[in-house]
């Protein structure tokens, strides 16, 4: 009797370019190890925002969304996002359910990056029910501690059976093993369904007014990223793909005071520079493509590991284009940068957030003002593309603080520096992830509306501070003020 057959299914609608994501290939690498016949669609669609336009100045150039898709995607509950929802949109989910059917798998596992892709999630699994009897488990990046409290009030029935928490590395392979010793009945697929749940860390399923019941905990991690398998991303379509993913760490390091990374995810671990390095080049010869960029939350968790990779790209002869985030942190030297310039790092994010060294401070970040400043300015000088987030109007940022942000900019030309500024949400920042201690520190209290909020780009936890010294007026005359001095700083170049 053959093993079971797994669909590995790419859905991360709500991005804000189309990207190809690491995580199912790098599943599929695991299963196939495992002895299962793994085949990964990737329905990954740019169809909530518009082609070939710019954004407002204040965002930079890019793409602007589409706000009746946007506002679907994000309603509160599934039935409002079918009666928001246009026909164009549904008649593509419809294409790839014909896709995902066509595979005749017995486990699908649902990839879902970011919130706004749960209805189309849940529209696909829902089609494919009426076909199928497929075993639908979802997980990813949308689903950690934070947000299973609410998941299984807001999944209808006979759609997706079991939820996945935690590293679906450590889930897939047991539940394929479960699955092909005991097949799953037709007639009570959700008793086994919760059956697997109990027996299997990291896996859950949707109980109404509960939540997600995770009987056993978030998925265990593996000791060592450097066991894992290359990724395998034969089954995407890479005839226009220019830049490939690699995640070289999970997990953050820092200490954040808004984010719970390091609570709702499991332990900071990352490659060993010799195994990083090893997979870049494998992926590179074998698709052809030399472009890189890190998914990791920081390429400069562990430098030493960071200087390692770098040391053996730049003895390997091989020529790289490698971009990702990297935290301002003083145990990096000039001499850091030059070496991932020599590798192939030709873009650097700083999550530099605040120019008031006393707001950097309340969010857990480095706040000497003269480092920020001079590594970010040696950043460019190497050669490196140099791009800094931004969040004005945090709770601890008054007026004299907001100033000192501009203030930081300034000193900065065109040619230098790259930056996006946007006013501080905690619901965006809780989309991501949200820390219990953050809210309490404010006194913020969350709305009974089982945690999604309307109208903006992803599923927000619906949060108001009561003690904080910014309201939505100041932080709207800010976002003003933010955008007529963009406007001005590149009119300088």
């Amino acid at each position: 009797m053959s093993k079971t057959k797994i669909c590995l299914v790419q859905i991360p609608y709500g991005f804000n370019w189309k990207m190809i994501s690491p995580a199912a290939g790098v599943l599929k690498a695991v299963v196939k190890n495992a002895g299962y016949d793994a085949t990964i669609i990737d329905i990954n669609s740019d169809m909530l925002y518009k082609k070939g336009e710019e954004c407002a100045p204040e965002q930079g150039k890019g793409e602007e969304y589409t706000p009746e898709r946007l506002r679907a995607v994000n309603a509160n509950s599934y039935a409002r996002f079918l009666e928001q929802i246009d026909k164009e949109f549904l008649n593509k989910l419809d294409q790839d359910v014909i896709k995902i059917l066509a595979q005749k798998a017995q486990v699908l596992a649902f990839s879902i990056y970011f919130r706004p892709a749960l209805w189309p999630s849940i529209y696909i699994a829902k089609r494919i029910k009426e076909s199928a009897s497929s075993l639908i488990v979802a997980g990813g990046a949308a689903f950690d501690r934070s947000v299973v409290q609410f998941l299984g009030a807001m999944t209808p029935p006979n759609s997706i059976d079991l939820y996945c928490v935690g590293e679906g590395e450590s889930v897939l392979v047991p539940l394929l093993d479960a699955v092909d010793s005991k097949p799953i009945p037709m007639s009570n697929g959700k008793v086994w369904a919760q059956e697997i749940a109990g027996r299997i860390a990291g896996l859950g399923v949707p109980e109404n007014g509960i939540g997600i019941n995770i009987t056993n905990g978030i998925a265990p991690s593996s000791n060592t990223l450097d066991d894992l398998p290359y990724a395998d991303f034969d089954d995407y379509n890479l005839s226009d793909v220019t830049t490939l993913p690699l995640t070289i760490a999970r997990s953050c390091n820092s200490a954040c005071t808004f984010c719970s990374s390091r609570k709702t995810h499991n332990s900071f671990r990352m490659m060993s520079g010799k195994r990083a390095a090893d997979e870049l080049i494998y992926l590179s010869e074998k698709y052809g493509i030399h472009n890189f960029y890190f998914t990791s939350p920081i390429v400069n968790g562990d430098v030493i590991k960071l200087r390692d990779m770098c040391r053996i790209i730049i003895d390997s002869g091989k020529s790289f284009n490698l971009s990702g985030l990297v935290r301002l942190d003083k145990r990096m030297t000039f001499n850091d940068l030059e070496l991932m310039y020599h590798a192939g790092f030709r873009w650097i994010k700083y999550g530099l957030e605040s120019g008031s060294p006393k707001v950097r401070k309340s969010m857990g970040k480095l706040s000497d003002q003269d480092f920020c400043k001079s590594f970010m300015k040696q950043t460019s000088a190497v050669g490196i593309t140099t791009e800094a987030n931004i969040m004005h109007s945090f709770p601890t940022e008054d007026d004299e603080a907001f100033q000192e942000t501009i203030e930081f900019l300034d000193k900065f030309s065109v040619n230098e520096l790259e930056w996006n500024a946007w006013p501080f949400d905690l619901g965006l920042t809780a989309n991501c992830a949200v820390d219990y201690d953050f809210i309490q520190r404010f006194n913020i209290r969350l709305l009974k509306n089982n945690g999604l909020f309307e109208g903006s780009h992803t599923f927000m936890l619906d949060l108001q501070w009561e003690n904080a010294i910014i309201n939505d007026s100041v932080r709207a005359k800010r976002e003003e003020m933010m955008a007529a001095f963009r406007k001005n700083w590149l009119s300088m170049a």
